[in-house]
């Protein structure tokens, strides 16, 4: 899974392909940027940054695997947002819950919460 860019260099899409090369598919076409691709815990959805909605802020959307389905936007636009990681909380690795940690400007923003934390 990456981004590719268009031939002016404006435009990224997230595309997806097998380790040997084969089966290239694009999942994103939003004629915006779109970066910081991450697979969910569940393996069924992408998260990434993408500047969808106006070129002032990157924010996260979830899209599914084959990219057929409308894009789901999970944060607001408080700040702008970059590199989305997610894992599984609980016990043991099959935990049920999902937590997120995002890069938010300078800071770092645990998801549910307002605590941030300077980078600096």
């Amino acid at each position: 899974m990456w981004r590719r860019f268009d031939e002016e260099e404006l435009i990224a899409d997230i595309w997806t392909m097998k380790p040997d090369g084969t089966e290239l598919q694009q999942i994103t076409s939003f004629s915006s940027m779109s970066w910081a691709p991450y697979t969910h815990p569940s393996g069924e959805y992408i998260l990434l940054a993408t500047n969808k909605l106006g070129f002032a802020n990157f924010e996260f959307f979830m899209v599914d695997f084959e990219g057929t389905k409308e894009p789901v936007r999970i944060t607001l636009p408080t700040a702008s947002m970059g590199f989305p990681c997610l894992r599984r909380t609980g016990p043991g690795s099959h935990g049920r819950q999902t937590a997120m940690v995002v890069a938010a400007g300078r800071s770092i923003l645990q998801a549910g919460t307002t605590k941030r934390r300077s980078m600096r």
